[in-house]
């Protein structure tokens, strides 16, 4: 979570970075929050509907999509969004879609 906060204050301009928390009460989101100091945008995913449509099933995830809002890559666990393989995920996300 720290490097996806990072990564998204650092191209706050052009990425969105959301959280979706999966089946927690609003209470344990916000405590959670308080505590980790997260700053990200939480949306609860109560029932795992997100979840199943996207194919989560290992936690943490992280789902890629991009400008046309279509899921492009998964990454199961934690990974340096700063670092080279990170960057190799999300970078191209940001280039305008091309025309068909």
């Amino acid at each position: 979570m720290p490097a996806l906060q990072a990564l998204a204050a650092r191209e706050q301009a052009q990425l969105a970075v959301l959280t979706i928390n999966l089946k927690e009460s609003p209470e344990a989101i916000a405590r959670f929050v308080h505590i980790s100091g997260l700053s990200l945008p939480v949306l609860r995913d109560p029932q795992g509907d997100t979840a199943r449509a996207w194919g989560v099933r290992i936690y943490p995830s992280t789902v890629l999509i991009d400008r046309e809002g279509v899921p492009r890559a998964t990454v199961r666990g934690a990974l340096d969004w700063a670092g080279p393989e990170g960057e190799a995920l999300w970078r191209p996300l940001l280039q305008p879609a091309r025309k068909r």
